[in-house]
């Protein structure tokens, strides 16, 4: 059992990933979701890191695998380098910190349509060990350049059984659709407002940003959008050592080009890249497929990916 700690996009709230907790529980898995304040224009990496790192710390092992999506892949490689921090950190005297929640309870995401939420999932510790990789901005809400041995550019339907060698525990991150740059020509990003936030008319983002995602799922996604702002600050230095990486991309993302995220992803050495079909939400068009590839990637040890004919 893998504890998966996911980290939501822009406009996004941890709502956006409730079809993939319920299928990676289905498969023995915990799951944890954190809300970012990435709609907050005054609130900078350090905040946007530890605001993951406080709901999520006492509820892992010592290796989850840390997935971020889009925006969420900027941060994800310092959430698990903070994380592995921890679990290698001394216990007071006066014994471990109580957990936040006890061992297997949890708090259930909600369904599309509900409120939003903080966190989801058991907290099981899965009794693992690691470091995190490098995370910053490149395009508009990448990563600069995450590093970790792997395997050459392998299809996400690919017979491999697992992504990068997690041999003695360590803890590792997926990048998933993590928007290296530039995006598509055309591609109607919304404007900056006078307070340094941008936000979707809920129509244009059911037209533009969830292509691909079923009518009634996009609009219940679009109507609980909210404003999205950059830090204000330069990212954090690369956490040291990084973890094995992988990078996902979706071969008919909307927002950007797979040609150049794929050659972005190759230029990191050592990540293992995987493409999967759809656009740039995975985890509500074919949550099942997604779950299947991470459980993949979760394999504590594993052969190097098949190489792609």
């Amino acid at each position: 059992m893998t504890t998966f700690v996911l980290l939501h996009g822009a406009w996004h709230d941890p709502s956006c990933w409730e079809p993939l907790a319920d299928e990676l529980r289905a498969r023995g898995h915990a799951v944890v979701a954190p809300k970012l304040p990435l709609h907050d224009p005054h609130a900078g990496w350090e905040e946007r890191i530890a605001a993951a790192v406080t709901a999520v710390v006492g509820r892992v092992g010592a290796g989850p695998v840390v997935v971020g999506h889009s925006m969420g892949a900027g941060y994800a490689p310092h959430v698990a380098a903070a994380l592995r921090d921890a679990a290698a950190a001394p216990p007071p005297a006066s014994g471990p910190p109580e957990p936040p929640a006890a061992p297997g309870k949890r708090t259930r995401l909600l369904p599309l349509g509900g409120s939003n939420f903080d966190v989801s999932g058991s907290a099981t510790p899965d009794g693992a060990a690691g470091a995190a990789g490098p995370g910053a901005p490149a395009g508009p809400h990448a990563p600069a350049g995450p590093a970790a041995p792997a395997g050459p550019h392998t299809p996400a339907g690919s017979t491999a059984p697992a992504g990068p060698d997690r041999a003695g525990g360590s803890p590792a991150v997926v990048l998933l659709c993590p928007g290296f740059g530039p995006l598509r020509d055309g591609f109607p990003w919304p404007a900056t407002r006078a307070d340094g936030t941008s936000v979707w008319e809920p129509a244009a983002a059911v037209a533009s940003l969830y292509r691909g995602v079923p009518p009634a799922t996009a609009r219940e996604l679009a109507a609980r959008l909210r404003p999205m702002a950059p830090p204000p600050d330069r990212p954090p230095p690369r956490p040291d050592p990084p973890a094995p990486t992988t990078v996902v991309i979706a071969t008919d993302d909307p927002l950007f080009d797979p040609a150049a995220e794929r050659a972005k992803a190759h230029r990191r050495p050592g990540v293992d890249v995987r493409e999967i079909p759809g656009g740039h939400f995975p985890m509500v068009e074919d949550p099942a497929a997604l779950a299947a590839l991470l459980h993949r990637l979760a394999l504590p040890t594993a052969p190097p990916p098949t190489p792609r004919p």
